[in-house]
């Protein structure tokens, strides 16, 4: 794949061709593009460093590499080519850091993983790694200071979709993303998980995830801003398509019995590009 600039590089890790990011940010202004794009090849990065470095000590020096940049970051003298985009992409939006700095004490926590005992707990890595990207996402696009809460639940949501949708993955490296406290109230212990054939208990407690993860889905759908033109309208649209194609994709793991050990559920890109369209029209 040929990279020209900064902005490619970002595109193609951010939003791929096929991809619901993608569709739910081309019909942005490029300036806005971009610097989306930039904020979540950044979330991207991190999430590799996790997935594709087996030896945590390299893992934690390539945070720590991050951590250093962040600062050239804020000095303007950074040379990655997700770093320049971004620093691009506070000159013209005015974005505070401490965002990305959130996003990346995230990173750490996975690295440093020990597990999560209260739905307390859980909640702030989701935060982190969720919440804060969306924030700054609200800042790029001009949003109002009531939209931040709902973008940030939005961004706590869909993360935790996410590590619904990889359980299994992460499963198989030693992480379980729900708290100890939750899987105790159904009686399942972390090895149950691991079992041939999980019992009964194991499929509740994933039936019960899916079905919060709903319900939390659709009150947000409530609670989103409409905007009142067309041009806050195309602004929200960003959050619209992911939230429509969350809910798409939570309505299939369901309806394949939210067998998320044994499979990995995508939504297929003719189906994106379609709830990305419907939005539009909303």
């Amino acid at each position: 794949m040929r990279i020209n600039s900064d902005a490619d590089f970002c595109e193609n890790l951010a939003a791929p061709i096929g991809s619901a990011f993608r569709y739910a940010t081309y019909k942005l202004p490029e300036s806005q593009r971009r610097a989306m794009h930039a904020i979540q090849a950044m979330h991207v990065e991190l999430d590799n460093v996790l997935h594709t470095i087996a030896e945590p000590h390299v893992a934690k020096a390539r945070l720590d590499w991050w951590q250093g940049e962040l600062d050239r970051i804020e000095a303007g003298s950074a040379a990655h080519p997700i770093s320049k985009a971004l620093i691009k992409a506070r000159q013209a939006h005015e974005l505070p850091l401490e965002y990305l700095r959130l996003r990346l004490e995230g990173a750490q926590m996975d690295i440093q993983y020990t597990g999560y005992r209260t739905e307390q707990d859980l909640a702030q890595y989701l935060s982190q790694t969720g919440g804060s990207i969306w924030q700054l996402f609200g800042r790029v696009l001009g949003l109002g200071r009531e939209a931040d809460e709902p973008l940030h639940r939005l961004g706590t949501l869909s993360r935790r979709l996410r590590l619904l949708q990889y359980f299994g993955r992460d499963l198989a490296s030693g992480r379980i993303y729900l708290p100890s406290t939750y899987l105790e109230a159904h009686g399942v212990k972390p090895a149950d998980l691991m079992l041939p054939s999980p019992p009964d208990t194991v499929h509740s407690l994933f039936e019960e995830e899916a079905a919060r993860l709903a319900r939390e889905l659709n009150e947000l759908r409530e609670a989103l801003p409409i905007g009142e033109n067309h041009a806050q309208r195309r602004l929200l649209l960003p959050a619209r398509v992911i939230l429509a194609t969350d809910l798409a994709l939570l309505s299939q793991i369901r309806q394949d019995g939210t067998r998320v050990l044994e499979r990995r559920h995508e939504l297929p890109p003719i189906k994106l590009l379609w709830i990305s369209f419907i939005q539009q029209w909303r």
